[in-house]
């Protein structure tokens, strides 16, 4: 039994001295593994002190942005952010707790501004004090509200205007559209173009379709130096090992995502309708027309072969050149996180300078080509065998042109900023448009950018005419040139808000324009409603040898002489307005087309000649406080002057084709009318008689105003309408669709 105890002893001992041991050497291994973790921890802690103390603390994009299911993202209350990019200093950023930069905005005041846009506004690259709505407020004298936000396009600026203005009623609203995006997110709002990743906005195709959560993530991707260096580090890796090989092939420059668009955005519908190609069946042309009138068919095929030419003529060096390229621009990847390229991260300046060429030189060529094509719809020479009945109900179902001129991009907008009451559109051009000497920062070659001005004089205009006060901002930030713009980048400096709110504030003591009034009139009747109407007894008129006939509120008066010693010479307008009415006489025969309206008058005189004597026969219309318009012809005893409309003998003729040789010509008729330009006898008329769907074109100086769209003369005032209808007229200045022109 002893000899059994000594071999347990010995047992336990040897098992004590294996945990002594085993615990010993645990003991070693965890200090060692925590010495390393500490070492490491250090490291990582060094590493980032020394990356941040490199970027200054600054990061080149913010990245303090929650996702947003509205507006696509937000910036987070109560945030702060270091930002530098481009070789500019670092600038602060607070936000406060509504999520704008900025201190806590104060109590509203009647009269103070809310100035909307996208960074720009909300000032990247500047400090607090000197961001445009800051310069500003100092300006005008004025309490302004900065509410922009970076990522955010037209849409998102609306959206942010009716908000603000509901809760700070009295509030005015200063819209800062940035040409180099807004123009391209007129149809795209923000929650198709970014998302929210980490805190960054990046763009919505490089986001990841998945992000796996853990505890300190939101810090260590958004607010971690030491990591953005490396997620930096690995896309320069990529693009060496050519996984961006798309980038080296076109100079490195980005040439942005599908979400951002592209210059086809700045064309019409009807004019990207335009640019596609001419469809091989009837519906390119007046279906009506081909089926009726068979003489026709084959102008019609010779106008479709040349309206498919036309379509499809070269569309230029324009979208994507490679297939490579596209596999880049659709690749998810961090380049809008670390990509130093700029303070918001979008394709490069030369880029979008690019686009905005390409799209004036586009629309340009596209207006000439609207004008042949409108010229070629219809065939040029009609052989019209139908009966005048069929041709008069066929002349006026004209289809809808296929364009219309000037139809502004971003009319929606314009239309929905217009319904903000005393609304302010500030048009801010690209850096390159401004100066020449921009380019340089680009590395790229400069370009004429003074035809893409045109865009935003257009924009500024059609603003204008809906009522809105628009400055546009090219010649005054050219005066503050060189300067303007920050290093590298297209963001405004202190020098360049200062110049854009002194510009601003300026145009802030202006009156706005007015808004733009109902149309004047219903649209002209057919020719064939003129016949189905029945003709009114009007006191003089059978003597006179006149009918008179009333559709809705338009009065045709149409004489002929049965005389043949005497015959219609002349017409006299002898009260009301020029521009209202169509006056015709040709061939013994006169007309007249009259609008009719309560408290309105007329006098109108139908001059006879025959015998060496003239005499006149005067139309009184008046229509006071009765339920009708009361109507006489008289006679007047005195001898008239001779003061004959002059007429386009082309049109009697085209009058002549489709009424009849003994039909009365009616319309505005004179020579060197505008609607001459249109080649066949349908599309003449229809303009002369004031279709909607055949508007003339017209000359500098001159618009198409009234219910006839017929050319009227510009005017400030009732001077500039002398002579405006011919040797010793007198038009007055009246306003009509948000311009004045002589009636």
């Amino acid at each position: 039994m002893p000899g059994c105890r000594k071999t347990g002893h010995a047992v336990l001992w040897n098992a004590h001295r294996l945990v002594t041991r085993l615990t010993a050497l645990v003991r070693r291994l965890l200090t060692a593994t925590l010495k390393v973790c500490l070492g490491l921890l250090l490291g990582l802690a060094i590493a980032e002190a020394a990356f941040r103390l490199r970027d200054g603390g600054a990061f080149p994009h913010v990245n303090v942005y929650l996702p947003d299911a509205e507006l696509g993202a937000k910036l987070e209350p109560f945030a702060t952010q270091r930002l530098a990019f481009t070789g500019n200093p670092a600038t602060s950023l607070r936000i406060n707790s509504r999520g704008f930069r900025g201190a806590e905005w104060p109590a509203p005041v009647a009269g103070e501004l809310i100035v909307v846009g996208d960074s720009q506004v909300f000032g990247l690259g500047v400090e607090e004090g000197d961001t445009f709505p800051a310069q500003l407020a100092k300006a005008s004298g004025r309490q302004v509200i900065n509410a922009g936000v970076p990522t955010y396009g037209p849409f998102e600026y609306l959206a942010v205007a009716r908000r603000l203005q509901t809760e700070r009623p009295g509030a005015k609203i200063v819209f800062v559209f940035n040409v180099a995006n807004d123009f391209f997110e007129l149809d795209r709002p923000n929650v198709k173009r970014h998302a929210v990743w980490d805190g960054w906005a990046v763009r919505r195709e490089n986001a990841p379709r998945r992000v796996r959560d853990f505890p300190g993530r939101h810090w260590l991707f958004s607010q971690s130096h030491l990591v953005f260096a490396w997620r930096k580090l690995q896309l320069e890796r990529q693009q060496v090992h050519g996984d961006s090989e798309a980038l080296a092939e076109f100079d490195g420059r980005d040439r942005g995502t599908p979400s951002e668009g592209s210059w086809t955005d700045l064309l019409t519908e009807a004019e990207r309708q335009q640019r596609a190609p001419a469809p091989t069946t009837r519906e390119q042309s007046p279906a009506d027309l081909a089926q009726r009138l068979a003489p026709l068919e084959a102008q019609i095929r010779e106008s479709t072969k040349e309206l498919e030419s036309l379509a499809r003529q070269d569309d230029g060096p324009h979208g994507i050149r490679s297939e490579r390229l596209m596999n880049e621009v659709l690749a998810r990847q961090v380049g809008d996180v670390v990509r130093d390229t700029g303070s918001e991260m979008a394709r490069s300046i030369p880029v979008t300078a690019e686009l905005l060429a390409t799209a004036a030189k586009e629309k340009a060529r596209l207006t000439e080509l609207r004008r042949r094509l409108e010229l070629a719809r219809v065939p040029h020479d009609e052989t019209l065998a139908r009966s005048y009945a069929e041709l008069e109900k066929l002349r006026w179902e004209l289809p809808v042109p296929m364009v219309e001129a000037k139809v502004v991009p971003g009319a929606a907008v314009l239309d929905a900023l217009a319904s903000l009451p005393d609304s302010t559109l500030v048009v801010l051009p690209l850096d390159v448009q401004v100066s020449s000497t921009e380019w340089a920062k680009y590395g790229a070659a400069q370009a004429n950018m003074e035809p893409t001005l045109e865009l935003n004089r257009v924009l500024a205009a059609a603003a204008r005419e809906r009522g809105v006060r628009a400055v546009e901002l090219t010649d005054a930030l050219r005066a503050a040139e060189p300067g303007a713009f920050l290093l590298g980048d297209l963001h405004l400096t202190p020098k360049g808000t200062r110049a854009a709110a002194a510009a601003v504030a300026e145009a802030l003591k202006v009156t706005p324009p007015p808004r733009p009034e109902v149309a004047e009139q219903a649209s002209l009747p057919s020719p064939q409603a003129w016949s189905a109407a029945p003709a009114l007894t009007v006191k003089g008129g059978a003597e006179a040898g006149c009918e008179t006939k009333r559709v809705r509120d338009w009065l045709r008066v149409r004489c002929e002489s049965k005389n043949p010693g005497f015959w219609f010479t002349s017409l006299r307008l002898l009260e009301g307005l020029r521009g209202q009415a169509q006056l015709a006489v040709a061939r013994n025969r006169a007309s007249a087309v009259l609008p009719l309206r309560k408290g309105g008058r007329w006098r109108v005189g139908f001059v006879v000649s025959g015998y060496d004597l003239r005499a006149e026969r005067v139309l009184t219309v008046a229509w006071n406080d009765g339920a009708e318009p009361e109507l006489e012809f008289s006679r007047v005893a005195s001898d008239p002057p001779e003061n004959p409309e002059p007429v386009d003998q082309s049109l009697l003729d085209c009058e002549a084709r489709l009424g009849g040789p003994r039909s009365i010509p009616w319309g505005n008729l004179e020579r060197g009318s505008p609607c001459l330009e249109y080649p066949d006898c349908v599309r003449r008329l229809a303009c002369a008689q004031g279709h909607p769907n055949a508007k003339p074109q017209c000359p500098n100086g001159s618009r198409n105003a009234g219910a006839d769209f017929r050319c009227l003369r510009r005017c400030t005032d009732d001077a500039a309408c002398v002579d405006a209808f011919g040797a010793g007229s007198r038009g007055t200045c009246l306003p009509s669709g948000g311009e004045r022109v002589c009636f």
